[in-house]
């Protein structure tokens, strides 16, 4: 007996590509508060300073912007692209840090499972946003 094949048999299958979608807008927020108890590692009570200088460098180590506090304790840089970023502080004379006086802040995008969440593309723009916190307290002189 002779059995003959039908016409080709098609398998249908998919698959699946992803990319980063290219509309993240990085921003850093740099904290500078006074830290009157340098001991109990809390930030939410003390006093923002003003008028303090960071600096923002690159992955390369290229300084890119700098900024100072205002009133509130905050500087912002914004529109950056996704990466690695160190935060400098600029210290004062009087002053003695309680946090380093520099800071690695990493803007990186979201992990999206586009298989189980069927999210192809969030929404244009995404911002990413990292924050330094930065404490001082004044030098005490005997």
């Amino acid at each position: 007996t002779v059995i003959s094949a039908p016409s080709p048999v098609i398998v249908t299958g998919h698959a699946w590509f992803g990319n980063v979608h290219e509309s993240y807008i990085g921003k850093i927020i740099v904290h500078k508060f006074q830290d009157n108890d340098p001991t109990n590692g809390e930030y939410d009570d003390e006093e923002m300073l003003e008028g303090w200088e960071f600096l923002l460098r690159d992955a390369t180590g290229s300084a890119i912007a700098s900024g100072t506090t205002g009133p509130d304790g905050l500087v912002t840089f914004d529109d950056l692209p996704l990466g690695t970023y160190t935060v400098e502080e600029i210290l004062r004379d009087g002053w003695d840090n309680t946090t380093p006086l520099v800071q690695t802040v990493v803007l990186s995008a979201p992990v999206y499972d586009a298989i189980a969440e069927r999210i192809f593309e969030p929404p244009a723009p995404v911002e990413i946003v990292g924050h330094a916190w930065f404490g001082n307290i004044r030098e005490v002189y005997e």
